[in-house]
């Protein structure tokens, strides 16, 4: 009995082992086709040009809208403060 289990798993690793060699001597697979090249690129149309350069000019005015708002923004909170500073003098009792 114990030699026919001894015998059965010795077996059992010798087909483990020849599974094993001939996964590694698998031939490697061809690598994948390469992709087709992108059709090329029609020129661009002259509307789609003058539409490009309308956003462009659009976004820096927004830029410089947006600089000035923080400027006046920044004006208004100095005023705020400095006349909060007047209102706390005017507060001290004068002795």
């Amino acid at each position: 009995m114990e030699i026919t289990i001894i015998t059965l798993g010795i077996l059992v690793l010798a087909l483990g082992w020849h599974v094993l060699d001939l996964r590694l001597k698998k031939k490697p697979e061809p690598p994948p086709s390469p992709l087709p090249a992108p059709p090329p690129v029609p020129e661009l149309d002259p509307l789609l040009e003058s539409s490009q350069d309308d956003l462009k000019r659009a976004l820096l005015e927004v830029r410089i809208a947006s600089t000035e708002l923080a400027a006046a923004q920044g004006k208004r909170k100095a005023r705020q403060r400095q006349n909060q500073v007047k209102v706390e003098d005017s507060k001290d009792p004068i002795i």
